[in-house]
């Protein structure tokens, strides 16, 4: 449940700031627009993707237990 829940909020917070972000560029073209957002996803993935090398498998076990 509560990685569900992580996902979900995770969701919902990543479409808003890709959404503020793109109502940042009002004065650029859609191009740019897209640009932004595009290099911003990048960045989210990036960040994801370096936060992921901290986690650790338990293997089924209780995580007080796997340490």
């Amino acid at each position: 449940a509560v990685l569900n829940t992580i996902g979900f909020l995770g969701v919902a917070l990543g479409t808003s700031l890709l959404g503020v972000i793109a109502d940042m560029g009002e004065s650029l073209s859609q191009t740019a627009r897209y640009g932004n957002v595009l290099i911003a996803c990048l960045v989210l993935s990036a960040i994801s993707s370096f936060a992921s090398i901290f986690s650790y498998e338990t293997h089924a076990k209780n995580v007080t237990n796997s340490k």
